[in-house]
């Protein structure tokens, strides 16, 4: 476009003539070099000639509109812009089809590269805003469009595909593709956006924060939906089952998800991107916690329901002021019997069983195995102190205490 205005004589005369005032010294110039410097950088093509510059400059730079005073608007001077922009339709009007099919060809197999070309775009448009480039404008604009319905169709995709995830908790299924794939995806679309101030910014925090909230929205409530079911059938061993290995399933898929977001945050996040980050890392923290608990009290109702069960019981009873002898349920009778059915060599065949059974659990997450394990020897120490500490306010004239010590436990737990 620079070069048709200039070739052409479209640049207005007063707009010459305001470029010819610009340098401070309008008597040294004599040679090309100097002719071409007291012209100024919008030298047309009849002062190249008559003043035997050298070609003209800077014809991929974006000049300003003016109007008939040489002053910067937004206004189109002397129609000329308009008339510049008639010449480059006839000549290239089929430039919009051909960007058109590049962009299909660039996305064609990876639609996410939409993105990446985006930036660069914006870039263009940004060169080229407050200036006179009405048709390059026309098709940076039209490129824009596309390329951002592109991104938006490939992000509402895999949307599509998470929504559409067929949980099957009667059977354990290991980690789903998504919580493998998220970390992965945010990694390549910020390698191709990184810390830029255009749309290609928003359209990524925007993107990472929809998938973020559909994954956990799909996890939580597969969640809520077990517990539900287990609560309200709490005789059906097939719901109780399932509740399990919902549990199971979670911890997997947010173990998955916090290792590779951690991996990310360590060894390529850029310092603008980290507190976002973060946010997903602290919800997928929060939800694993949250997984871990439930599970635990699932898999320790086996070896120790009916001590836990018990001691909960004598808690409520303290916490209404009431002594716990003095309940029926929770005299030294019952007592006797459930240390009895807690003895040492019971409680440690018990505990060897539990080993086998998280093991079968995380078979396929070995590096989940020691952790779930370490949170599970944690809780049992902790629940057997908290036994202790109700015996002796609560039965010490009975004489009763449980069959196997602290450090007994340890050393079951550390069998494995």
């Amino acid at each position: 476009q620079n070069f048709i205005s200039d070739l052409f004589h479209y640049v207005p005369p007063a707009h010459t003539r305001a470029a010819r005032r610009q340098p401070q010294d309008r008597n040294a110039a004599r040679d090309g070099d100097d002719a071409k410097a007291r012209l100024g950088e919008n030298a047309t093509f009849y002062n190249w000639v008559t003043h035997r510059l050298r070609p003209i400059e800077l014809w991929d730079t974006p000049r300003p509109k003016l109007d008939s005073k040489d002053v910067v608007t937004q206004t189109v001077h002397f129609g000329s812009v308009k008339e510049v922009k008639s010449m480059l339709d006839l000549l290239y009007g089929s430039l919009v089809t051909q960007v058109d099919s590049l962009v299909d060809m660039g996305t064609r197999f990876d639609p996410s590269q939409a993105i990446g070309m985006l930036v660069s775009v914006s870039k263009a448009l940004d060169r080229c805003k407050g200036s006179d480039q009405g048709f390059l404008i026309n098709v940076l604009e039209r490129c824009n469009d596309k390329l951002e319905t592109t991104f938006q169709s490939y992000v509402s995709e895999q949307a599509r595909a998470i929504e559409a995830t067929k949980l099957v908790t009667k059977k354990r299924v290991g980690a789903l593709p998504f919580a493998r794939i998220f970390p992965k995806f945010i990694a390549h679309i910020e390698n191709l956006v990184g810390d830029t101030g255009y749309t290609a910014r928003a359209i990524a925090d925007s993107t990472y924060s929809r998938i973020s909230r559909l994954i956990f929205d799909t996890l939580e409530s597969l969640l809520r939906e077990a517990e539900r079911n287990a609560s309200n059938n709490a005789d059906d061993k097939d719901a109780q089952k399932e509740q399990l290995n919902t549990h199971v399933l979670l911890l997997e898929n947010m173990f998955v998800l916090v290792a590779g977001l951690q991996s990310y945050r360590t060894n390529r996040c850029r310092p603008y991107f980290v507190p976002m980050l973060d946010t997903y890392l602290d919800h997928a923290q929060i939800v694993q916690r949250k997984v871990m608990r439930a599970y635990i009290k699932d898999v320790l109702r086996r070896p120790m329901g009916r001590l836990t069960d018990f001691f909960d019981a004598v808690e409520r009873c303290l916490a209404a002021n009431k002594d716990p002898l003095a309940t029926p349920s929770l005299a030294k009778g019952q007592l006797k019997k459930v240390i009895q059915a807690h003895s040492n060599s019971g409680m440690r065949e018990n505990l060897k069983q539990l080993a086998k059974r998280v093991d079968k659990h995380f078979i396929d997450e070995p590096k989940l195995r020691p952790i779930v394990w370490q949170a599970i020897t944690n809780d049992v120490l902790s629940n057997y102190q908290r036994f202790v500490t109700l015996l002796a306010r609560s039965y010490k004239s009975t004489n009763l205490s449980l069959e196997f010590t602290q450090s007994e436990l340890k050393g079951w737990l550390s069998e494995r």
